[in-house]
C-alpha cells in the first residue's frame, strides 16, 4: 500500500490511519487534525467535547497525513 500524501483526502470507509497517528481530518464540512485511538476519533485533543464523544467510527470522514515542517 503507498504512503499517502499531505494534500490526498483518504476516505476511512478504505483505510484509517495508525492508531495515535496525529491527521488532518474532516467531518460535518469541518477540516481539522485529529488521531483514531483504535476506537474513536479524538479531534482537536479534546476527548471530553460533545462532538467527538461517539462510538461511531463515520464521524469523521476523511483524513490525510499532516504536512511536512519548514526546512527554515
Amino acid at each position: 500500500m503507498s504512503t499517502p500524501k499531505f494534500g490526498e483526502w483518504i476516505k476511512c470507509s478504505e483505510r484509517l490511519p495508525e492508531v495515535h497517528e496525529l491527521v488532518v481530518c474532516s467531518f460535518c464540512g469541518i477540516v481539522s487534525y485529529g488521531k483514531f485511538n483504535g476506537q474513536v476519533w479524538v479531534v482537536n485533543d479534546e476527548p471530553e467535547a460533545s462532538l467527538v464523544k461517539t462510538d461511531i467510527i463515520s464521524f469523521v470522514t476523511h483524513w490525510m497525513p499532516l504536512p511536512e515542517a519548514p526546512n527554515e
